[in-house]
């Protein structure tokens, strides 16, 4: 059984160092989840009455919480709410934090902002590293790793930084990034690096989501549905380069369904088609969205799947759809297909017991 323990640090903004001032093991409840390319949360419990929250080590974002599991850092994230209730003095304490990315969601380019060809990774670097520049703007985020990704023209203005880099990450010949905290000889956090990579994918072949594997699994339909998408690339006025990508087939479907999406970075009507197309192909039939929490004794563990990992899940198989037939799995939930986890969310009871649900669509 994992030992789980969620260490409280202050944020120096003017040099961008750590300073460790709590570590928690008393909480009543603890649950965390990542999200690819963006920023997950976290949420924890105490007593009211616990002795170990203290008023000044709870100011909104100067205060950081890194989750350890075992020893190692298992997530980190700024402290972005504090809740507490009591009566008959019972009560409790509920703390919430965003992944550290979100920090970003409070910085902003200046009113222009310009790179003309270079890597998407690099631009994505020096938006992080412009900000951190300014008075009281030090968020110990350092560069890491950053892939070769594909050559861009950037303008913004007046962007905020964690959108315009997960925008760049969507865009064709995007790329996955990462922030990821370092432990220092005495396993303090020291800095977090800022890593892009072109894929995280891992492609998982020996093991499959059945349904003899999972506690509980829950699915929605993808809202986004668009099989005619018109883009507009660079120029302005009447010279704005336009293609437009269609699917006659998912029109006839599902009915023909419109947008228009702008692409100024784009100036070759050829590289704009492509963009059109790939963006109109990632909508133009019904997908799903799978929330799968396994199941503890299971063949997969904590470390067994992780944010961008393709696998096969196949719930369809030897099910029936008879309620009285012990493999009974309802139709709705008769899926089959290779999904990839955008999103792991990891809860911890008050015995110690780890309840992982990835989350996934189809691909």
């Amino acid at each position: 059984m994992a030992e789980y323990t969620v260490e409280n640090y202050r944020l120096d903004v003017s040099t961008g160092e750590f300073t460790r001032v709590a570590s928690y093991i008393t909480m009543k409840s603890l649950e965390f989840y990542k999200r690819l390319n963006g920023y997950g949360q976290m949420f924890m419990t105490f007593e009211v009455t616990d002795p170990s929250v203290l008023v000044d080590d709870t100011k909104l974002y100067r205060n950081n919480f890194l989750v350890k599991r075992d020893g190692g850092a298992a997530w980190l994230g700024t402290l972005s709410g504090v809740d507490a209730d009591m009566q008959d003095n019972f009560g409790t304490i509920n703390i919430e934090s965003f992944e550290y990315f979100y920090h970003l969601n409070a910085r902003q380019t200046e009113q222009s902002y310009q790179q003309v060809g270079i890597a998407g990774s690099a631009v994505a670097w020096d938006l992080i590293d412009t900000v951190q520049t300014r008075t009281n703007g030090n968020l110990g985020i350092v560069q890491g790793s950053l892939a070769g990704t594909a050559v861009i023209n950037e303008t913004l203005e007046y962007a905020n930084i964690d959108e315009a880099i997960i925008n760049l990450s969507n865009n064709i010949g995007g790329f996955d990034f990462y922030l990821q905290p370092i432990l220092d000889s005495n396993q303090l956090l020291s800095e977090v690096r800022f890593n892009v990579v072109n894929s995280l994918s891992r492609t998982i072949v020996d093991k499959k989501i059945t349904p003899d594997q999972v506690l509980s699994v829950s699915t929605s339909t993808n809202r986004e549905m668009y099989n005619t998408t018109t883009a507009l690339g660079g120029g302005t006025g009447d010279t704005v380069l336009t293609v437009t990508a269609t699917d006659a087939a998912a029109q006839l479907g599902y009915s023909r369904r419109e947008r228009v999406i702008k692409l100024g970075d784009f100036r070759i009507p050829a590289n704009l088609q492509s963009a059109a197309t790939a963006t109109n192909d990632k909508t133009k039939v019904q997908t799903n969205f799978l929330n799968i929490t396994l199941n503890p004794s299971g063949k997969f563990g904590y470390s067994d799947i992780q944010i961008g990992d393709i696998v096969e899940v196949d719930f369809k198989t030897g099910s029936s759809s008879n309620p009285d037939d012990p493999d009974y799995f309802p139709v709705l939930l008769q899926l089959k297909g290779t999904v990839r986890v955008y999103e792991i969310n990891v809860q911890v009871d008050e015995n110690g017991v780890e309840y992982i649900t990835p989350k996934v669509n189809f691909i």
